[in-house]
């Protein structure tokens, strides 16, 4: 399988981002019309590959020993009481979730919503005690960057560092999973 068709950039992590960014663009100007993964996809052949799978695999193949570089330290490690955590879950294809708060209505009815501060212990309590599963605490960019592009799952993010990756994260956003105000 050919990991690309004529790629001239080299892979870097910017190199990802910024493909996913221009994903998140095109999504947000069709209006919804087109899935996530369609975006990645169209984006991906810009700049030069055969799709968003081989693009992926081609960033993962190049980054494998970076990649798992601090990952069972995150999986491990206890937050530090005297800082303050967003719980994030990073789904397959970059989708984002979050613990939020009720702010207000949108001008459509649907619940304003905002991320939510956490207190870490009890998250870590019930994923890695009682649920037995993954929750990485993540404190640096570089750890932030590797949860991104290839860990993924549930995350204790250090709040600045959310605040300086995902400037706009504190944005009220309508839940639309939830019923509508009739």
């Amino acid at each position: 399988m050919s990991n690309s068709l004529v790629f001239t950039q080299s892979l870097t992590p910017e190199l990802l981002q910024k493909i996913k960014r221009e994903a998140k663009v095109l999504k947000r100007q069709s209006q919804k019309t087109l899935r996530h993964r369609a975006c990645l996809a169209i984006v991906a052949r810009r700049y030069g590959f055969e799709s968003w799978e081989t693009c992926l695999e081609s960033f993962q193949q190049a980054f494998k020993s970076w990649r798992d570089h601090g990952r069972d330290l995150c999986a491990a490690a206890q937050a530090d009481d005297s800082r303050s955590y967003y719980f994030v879950q990073l789904h397959d294809y970059f989708e984002r979730s979050w613990f939020s708060h009720w702010v207000g209505w949108s001008d459509d009815g649907f619940e304003l919503r905002v991320p939510s501060k956490v207190k870490p212990a009890w998250f870590i309590r019930v994923f890695r005690e009682c649920r037995k599963e993954t929750l990485y605490v993540i404190e640096t960019e570089e750890d932030y960057n590797r949860w991104t592009l290839f860990w993924h799952g549930p995350a204790l993010v250090e709040c600045d560092l959310m605040l300086s990756e995902v400037p706009h994260f504190l944005s009220p956003e309508p839940s639309y999973n939830r019923p509508r105000l009739t």
